[in-house]
């Protein structure tokens, strides 16, 4: 029996992964993270950001592996007068990109009260919003 491999992404790392192996922000208040994936290649990034910048390195990303149909789950608050005010351009900012790129966005909205962690399976794209209690 194979036990799946997690690789916890960090704040601002992209993960890509060709053998199918699991991916999880760790856990964070206000926004969690930004999975973007294309179902025909079987191929995505996750991206997890608290207050710094994260559209260059996922452009580079994005360059690198050039995904044909690329769809993006953006988790977060949803409401960005909700985030604190150093974070709040860093939604808007990333939302700019992929609109900018034309780039499917779906947006998954968690609450405030608790930490979340996304989980993606890069094999065949699922993904899910686990609350973590701390």
């Amino acid at each position: 029996m194979v036990r799946n491999k997690y690789f916890v992404v960090e704040e601002n790392a992209l993960f890509t992964s060709q053998d199918g192996n699991f991916a999880k922000t760790s856990p964070l208040l206000q926004c969690v993270g930004l999975f973007v994936y294309d179902g025909m290649q079987k191929q995505g990034v996750l991206a997890h950001w608290a207050s710094n910048s994260i559209v260059q390195p996922l452009k580079s990303k994005l360059d690198l592996i050039r995904l044909r149909n690329p769809e993006a789950v953006m988790v977060g608050c949803g409401v960005v007068a909700e985030c604190p005010f150093e974070d709040s351009y860093i939604p808007m900012e990333v939302t700019d990109f992929l609109t900018k790129e034309r780039i499917l966005i779906r947006v998954e909205r968690v609450g405030l009260d608790c930490a979340t962690e996304l989980r993606v399976n890069f094999l065949n794209g699922t993904y899910r919003v686990r609350k973590v209690t701390i």
